[in-house]
């Protein structure tokens, strides 16, 4: 049974290392997204 606890722990832990990396390209392209809908409201 410890090792179906240690096992979300990793994963959590992974989560918590990789959500920072991924954030600012996720950002990005939603940014990138809103800004063609924006543009194209325009036109």
């Amino acid at each position: 049974m410890q090792k179906d606890t240690s096992r979300p722990d990793f994963m959590h832990e992974m989560l918590l290392m990789i959500i920072p990396l991924v954030t600012p390209y996720i950002t990005g392209y939603i940014q990138k997204y809103i800004g063609r809908i924006q543009s194209g409201e325009r036109d």
